[in-house]
């Protein structure tokens, strides 16, 4: 019998249905020779064809499969900065395969196993030297030489086989020689390791190394450990939001676990009820992280991703929402705050009939959102902030804390520092305004009194008097002797790694001696400055930039570089404020601050996580803040500068000698303590991302 007696069609869909399967098994029955390459391989694919394949074993066939592990972006950075690749390459497929056959009973595993000792299967491994490969090449050669090529079929996975969606179109050499011919040619020269853009590793040995164990019981086969210890307070937080119908509000500082705590909280309800589960985040990286501990708590939940870099992600949702109606399991959606609220995808979450939970992470972004219709859509929310607030506005923060059901949970920094965040120490680093920079400050102060009606204390003209407003900031923060003075300023950071440097958002002119007065972003100036200036663009010590111009790809890349140390500084400007999660911040360098109580605050919580990679234990972390004195007839100035000093020092370990500084600068300009305390409403912050 060969492939001509089969009834073959030029394509096949696979949504939810077993189209690949019933077509593959009686073909491998008489195929002498199955080639594949693939971009991911588990072995629970073998449910499906594993008939098919006895049946190629009996006949004397053979199945080549060439595949490449689904590297990390971790992986990814130690192969750009140098590490040897075939070693991570190998480490990464290997700890692939110990996951796959966990997951099999011992019958699937012993036949693996004897196919692969017999070399029924041989396995190579493929590498790209630029980038990730994704080819998805079936051959199938029969005893007449027949042959039949597969392209753009699924990976050689369960989800592949049984829930994404994928077309199939299907060559015939007795059809279309050509394309068939050529189909072989590019699978012989991968396999051949002859193909200019791949390199391949054998892989058999460590393969069978592995089945072996299994199939003794040796190894890491464990079972499986909860990843997440739940700490007593975010029990409880759970607890209270079931008991207020599934609703409510943590107020949780920075550092403490929102994310663990909310998906801990929704575990049973959304796997005990058919429900769509929507994540809304404030930044595209956000999503990226939020998705890590997503799929650690729900590993076979439908979870997709949504944000401007992403395609096709309404016929990818929609199809996992058809799946669900069938057969259960809770669909997860983890977006942007602006994705959630484009018309095309409101719509689509409107067409699902299932009820529907809404957690938003950094929720004081959703204020200006919030309204009687969503909560009508949205019967069961979560809020999650360290900050649900708006400086004197308690109307505006009562307002989005009910939308959402109420406080099911305050646990603040006061609780949490010392055993759930570490201890810091607060480095005030004193410049001295210019007669330039209070100029400038004074101009912007002017414009925003100008949007100010004098007798009634209200805006009159808002555009003048947040013009002004960020004017007076944007004066203290580029002010002269942050640069002039770089060197020294940067004396005082004793860690020398794991330093967030945050700078201004404005722009600024310097001479270049070769394109005369350029005008460049502080950031950018500051990174040069460092690079060039401080660490004399050592090839060990490394400073990249980290802002929302970049794309969450290369931003993930980053983050990843900064934990291991292959990057010593992040210099950002307010994307590495909100929710991301970096434990490995030992110190935080601030040459730029806005008079904001939210920044602060999330500074702070950003540095003081713990940490703990086995090697290095932070024990300590420490806020290096510089801070611009101006003339002393110049309170107004100080005030916004010395409110930060204020606000840092209070929980500092450090917190005695600094309180004492504190009065001296407070008498040098006439003020005091509740002059400086944090009372304004007017809140600078990022652009959302799509």
């Amino acid at each position: 019998m060969d492939f001509k007696q089969f009834e073959i069609k030029i394509s096949y869909k696979s949504v939810g249905e077993s189209a690949f399967c019933e077509i593959i098994n009686p073909l491998l029955s008489c195929t002498k020779s199955y080639k594949r390459s693939v971009g991911f391989f588990s072995s629970s694919s073998l449910t499906f064809i594993g008939n098919g394949i006895l049946d190629m074993a009996r006949n004397g066939g053979t199945v080549f499969l060439a595949t490449s592990p689904k590297l990390s972006a971790e992986d990814i950075d130690a192969i750009h900065y140098g590490y040897e690749a075939r070693e991570i390459i190998e480490k990464r497929f290997i700890f692939e395969v110990e996951q796959a056959i966990r997951e099999m009973d011992d019958s699937n595993v012993e036949l693996l196993y004897n196919l692969v000792k017999e070399k029924i299967i041989e396995v190579k491994i493929i590498r790209k030297k630029n980038g990730m490969y994704h080819d998805k090449l079936a051959i199938l050669e029969d005893f007449s030489e027949n042959t039949i090529v597969f392209v753009g079929s699924n990976n050689e996975s369960y989800n592949g086989y049984h829930e994404n969606y994928e077309k199939i179109r299907v060559y015939k050499s007795w059809i279309d020689s050509e394309r068939v011919s050529d189909e072989i040619e590019e699978f012989e020269s991968i396999w051949d390791d002859d193909n200019d853009e791949l390199i391949i590793y054998e892989f058999n040995e460590a393969f069978e190394k592995k089945l072996l164990e299994r199939i003794e019981h040796k190894g890491p086969f464990t079972q499986k450990k909860e990843k997440y210890d739940i700490r007593p307070y975010q029990a409880t937080a759970k607890a209270n939001w079931i008991d207020k119908g599934h609703n409510g509000f943590f107020v949780m500082a920075t550092g403490t676990g929102k994310t663990i705590t909310s998906l801990n909280a929704i575990k049973e309800f959304i796997y005990e009820n058919r429900l769509l589960t929507v994540i809304a985040v404030p930044y595209k990286h956000l999503v990226n992280q939020w998705y890590e501990d997503v799929k650690s708590f729900f590993n076979d939940a439908y979870i997709h991703l949504v944000h401007g870099e992403i395609k096709n992600a309404e016929e990818r949702i929609y199809a996992s929402y058809c799946l669900a109606k069938n057969k259960y399991k809770p669909l997860i959606v983890i977006t942007t705050i602006k994705s959630f609220f484009l018309n095309r995808y409101a719509s689509l979450y409107d067409k699902i009939s299932f009820e529907k939970l809404l957690i938003v992470d950094e929720a004081h972004n959703f204020i200006n959102q919030i309204s009687d219709e969503l909560s009508l859509k949205y019967p069961f929310k979560l809020g999650l902030s360290a900050t649900p607030v708006f400086g004197k506005d308690k109307e505006k923060s009562e307002r989005l804390l009910n939308w959402f059901g109420g406080i099911a949970m305050n646990f603040p920094i006061e609780k949490a520092i010392g055993k759930y965040l570490v201890n810091y120490e607060y480095h005030p680093i004193f410049v001295n305004a210019t007669q330039k920079d209070e100029e400038k400050f004074s101009k912007a102060t002017s414009l925003m009194l100008s949007g100010i009606d004098p007798v009634k204390n209200i805006i009159i003209d808002e555009e003048k008097f947040t013009l002004g407003y960020r004017g007076r900031l944007r004066a203290i923060s580029m002010a002269e002797e942050k640069i002039t003075r770089i060197d020294e300023i940067y004396s005082y950071v004793k860690d020398k790694d794991h330093t967030i440097i945050y700078c201004s958002d404005g722009k600024l002119f310097y001479d270049n001696s070769n394109d005369g007065i350029q005008e460049i972003r502080h950031l950018e100036y500051m990174l040069s400055l460092i690079n060039r200036s401080i660490l004399n663009n050592s090839k060990d010590v490394k400073a990249s930039k980290f802002t929302a111009t970049e794309d969450v790809a290369t931003r993930m890349r980053l983050i990843n570089a900064f934990n291991k140390g292959l990057i010593n500084y992040l210099v950002a400007i307010r994307c590495l404020d909100e929710g991301i999660n970096i434990p490995s911040i030992k110190s935080a360098l601030i040459l730029s601050s806005n008079d904001n109580y939210r920044e602060f605050v999330q500074r702070r919580g950003r540095i003081l996580r713990l940490y703990d990679d086995g090697t290095c234990k932070k024990e300590l972390a420490h806020i290096y803040d510089v801070i611009v004195l101006p003339s002393d007839d110049n309170s107004s100035f100080a005030e916004i500068e010395l409110r930060r000093y204020l606000e840092y020092s209070k929980l500092a370990v450090n917190h005695t000698s600094l309180e004492n500084d504190l009065h001296l600068l407070l008498d040098r300009y006439n003020l005091t303590l509740d002059d400086i305390s944090f009372d304004n409403e007017f809140l600078n912050g990022g652009d959302l991302d799509e």
